[in-house]
């Protein structure tokens, strides 16, 4: 979302936060349900539906503290400190790099979306795609997770 309006982009992140941590809320009550069905029956069908739902959980409270730390950042820039951040930048920062790119395909490995962090993570997909090679490449043909970083990009 680039509206040039931070205020109504923090807005819609605080939100977006706000969703996830209460679908994170659902997510945990199912899973202790489970986890009592699990205990009281012994069937390991119920611990993996808790374990799945655990996880499920896990993954919305990433995605609130993703939205608040965007929204933090929007903020700031409001506030004249730092350029316009972007919502990939944060993500990059959650998983430990200072760039990072998600491209979303379709069945026919064609780009459906690209979300970067910064300029050469732009660069480095759409070089990826438009050389028909590269991790995003073979994570998407191959339908695995690839990681690659530094040299192994190069």
């Amino acid at each position: 979302m680039t509206t040039g309006d931070g205020s109504a982009e923090q807005a819609a992140a605080w939100r977006r936060a706000a969703r996830a941590r209460e679908r994170a809320r659902i997510a945990e009550e199912a899973a202790e349900r489970y986890d009592r069905k699990a205990a009281e029956s012994g069937r390991d069908v119920h611990r993996q539906i808790a374990a799945m739902l655990h996880s499920t959980a896990g993954c919305h409270r990433s995605s609130a503290r993703l939205q608040e730390a965007f929204a933090h950042n929007l903020t700031g820039w409001e506030q004249g400190r730092g350029i316009r951040p972007r919502f990939m930048t944060g993500v990059a920062e959650a998983c430990g790099t200072r760039s990072a790119a998600l491209t979303l395909v379709d069945a026919d490995q064609s780009q459906l979306a690209v979300a970067a962090s910064d300029e050469p993570a732009r660069v480095a997909q759409d070089l990826e795609f438009m050389l028909g090679e590269g991790p995003t490449r073979d994570a998407t043909t191959g339908r695995r997770l690839v990681f690659a970083s530094c040299d192994a990009i190069e």
